[in-house]
């Protein structure tokens, strides 16, 4: 005969109970529960290890399940019916509670506040603070305490974020979440964390905040899932402030606001890792501020585009490669208060025109040889100087100087009125070996490129000169400088030819001087400048057969502050 009497044919019963022990040692999320009515409030009757384990019910598909913690009130049946010996947990039951029982009476939290602390129990956060200067969150944990514990008495056990106190006009405008009821929770932290006044790279120098949670959440329309450290997920429902977050315990999150926007926030160092490509777009602009370093290392080619680069450092710029090419299609400037080009070899080409300006002094020197070409080389500056062991010139020569032309020296001078002296002035251009009528071979193979021809009688003439004054010194008297009216420089010129080598040897010092009419102290000296060089040409020996000194003191009126010396 078939019975009748077996699980699920005999009668149902259901209880309901606290939570004593969630630490299941075969981890199923079996708990063990003292149930009302069919066990003892009495501790020391029923111990706890006593208790049946309870075994939860899940929904379909879920592979993990979370155990209510100590003193949550739990109901479910018995499997086995009146034998109560199989119990089964069906779901929790929400309350408010009135009162904390003592840990060592049945029906609570059996832990101690002390020894919730000394174990590994979940803990709250009690304070998370990012100081100024500091790099990440520093959170304080609050103590481990007993459920539900004091803070929680006299309240609804549900989620303080599902059930925040709103401010409310009486016509039910929202103007507000009252601060204490979400105190600790992670709304409460990202609130008090938020970062403002975060300065921009842009030229308009604007400031941008952070935005608020958008936390405004109306029972009964947030859905949220809160551990016991202060993790949550939210799925907020409240018109007007729909959302959805997920929350760190010390703030972290990643939230999608009310409007569309998302807001991810780390509050400490974040890691983003793609094992394949990354692609972004932005439909906008994009700002970043890194308030410490920043580093970038690309295996591969780096390829910027955009419509315009704007680079400042308030530091040094340091660009390496292996070959870097700057180019600029239209125009590129150079600035600095120093600007310095160097290599081993440095080129710098200009395919139609290249300008070098100093705004005070402008100079191009070589350890061995320094070349200019071009079609025409032109060089113009308030003082030029040429200086070199040797200098080779070739193509057409025009040395302009806003100065005006000096006066023939090679004919006496008219002595002024009140002077009875006279002076005659030496020749001042003794003759040159590449004066000569045919163009001639020096002693390197070159061919001479001047072709100014002397007349021979004044080639006779000059070469007298210069025999007349060998070893001799002329110089001007009083009566020349009167001649002048505003003298401000004089300078004097020497000049030694030597007979077998055709080297010329000359010393030229520019003197500013003060020119008065009276004859007893016509001449009062200023600063003095010398400047001496040396030609070594390679005369033909039957046109230069003297040498000699020539010291001639002149005065040039101050026509204009510029002069042009050509030295070499």
């Amino acid at each position: 005969m078939q019975t009748t009497d077996f699980m699920g044919m005999n009668n149902f019963v259901w209880w309901f109970g606290v939570v004593e022990n969630r630490m299941d040692p075969l981890e199923l999320g079996r708990c063990q529960v003292r149930c009302f009515g069919w066990h003892t409030e009495d501790i020391n009757q029923i111990p706890i290890e006593e208790l049946p384990w309870a075994q939860p019910v899940v929904p379909y598909g879920v592979k993990s399940v979370q155990p209510p913690s100590e003193g949550t009130m739990v109901f479910g049946f018995f499997a086995d019916g009146k034998e109560a010996l199989y119990p089964i947990i069906l779901g929790t039951v929400p309350g408010i509670p009135q009162e904390l029982r003592e840990s060592n009476q049945g029906f609570t939290d059996p832990y101690t506040d002390a020894e919730k602390n000394s174990s590994q129990f979940p803990r709250k956060v009690k304070q998370a603070l990012t100081p100024i200067n500091n790099r990440g969150v520093q959170v304080t944990d609050a103590n481990a305490k007993r459920y539900p514990g004091m803070v929680n008495l006299n309240e609804p056990t549900l989620s303080r974020l599902a059930r925040p106190l709103r401010n409310e006009t009486a016509t039910g405008f929202f103007i507000g979440i009252v601060p204490s009821s979400i105190a600790n929770t992670t709304i409460d932290i990202q609130r008090k964390n938020r970062v403002a006044n975060v300065k921009s790279a842009s030229p308009d120098k604007y400031k941008w905040n952070e935005p608020f949670p958008s936390y405004a959440a109306k029972y009964p329309f947030n859905n949220v899932t809160e551990t016991e450290s202060g993790h949550a997920f939210e799925m907020d429902d409240t018109q007007g402030f729909e959302r959805v977050q997920l929350s760190h315990r010390v703030g972290s999150t990643l939230e999608f606001m009310s409007e569309g926007d998302v807001k991810l926030k780390s509050m400490r160092n974040r890691y983003d890792i793609s094992m394949g490509n990354k692609y972004e777009y932005i439909n906008g602009k994009r700002d970043e501020t890194v308030q410490s370093d920043m580093y970038l290392r690309v295996n591969g080619k780096l390829v910027i585009q955009c419509n315009g680069l704007q680079i400042a450092s308030a530091g040094d710029i340091d660009m390496k490669g292996q070959n870097v090419r700057i180019t600029g299609v239209n125009k590129l400037n150079l600035y600095g208060a120093e600007v310095g080009i160097s290599g081993v070899k440095t080129s710098i080409v200009g395919a139609t025109e290249f300008n070098a300006f100093g705004g005070t002094q402008c100079r191009m020197s070589s350890g061995s040889l320094l070349s200019l070409s071009a079609t025409i080389v032109k060089t113009s500056a308030l003082s030029t100087f040429t200086e070199a062991i040797m200098i080779n010139t070739q193509g057409i020569h025009n040395l302009f100087s806003p100065l005006p032309a000096p006066p023939d020296y090679t004919k006496p001078s008219k002595p002024s009125k009140s002077s009875r002296a006279k002076v005659a002035t030496p020749v001042l251009n003794p003759v040159s070996a590449y004066s000569s009528r045919k163009p001639k071979t020096d002693r390197y193979g070159r061919q001479e490129q001047l072709k100014t021809e002397l007349d021979p009688k004044e080639a006779k003439a000059q070469t007298a000169a210069i025999e007349a004054t060998k070893n001799t010194t002329v110089t001007a008297t009083d009566s020349v400088l009167k001649d002048v009216v505003v003298p401000t420089t004089t300078f004097s010129f020497s000049s030694t030819i030597d007979a077998n080598t055709g080297a010329i040897s000359s010393v030229t010092e520019f003197t500013d001087v003060t020119v008065n009419l009276d004859s007893s102290n016509p001449v009062q000296t200023g600063s003095t400048t010398t400047q001496t060089s040396t030609i070594s040409p390679a005369p033909d020996s039957s046109t230069q057969k003297s040498s000699g000194t020539i010291s001639t003191p002149l005065t040039v009126p101050d026509y204009s502050t510029s002069n042009t010396v050509v030295r070499g």
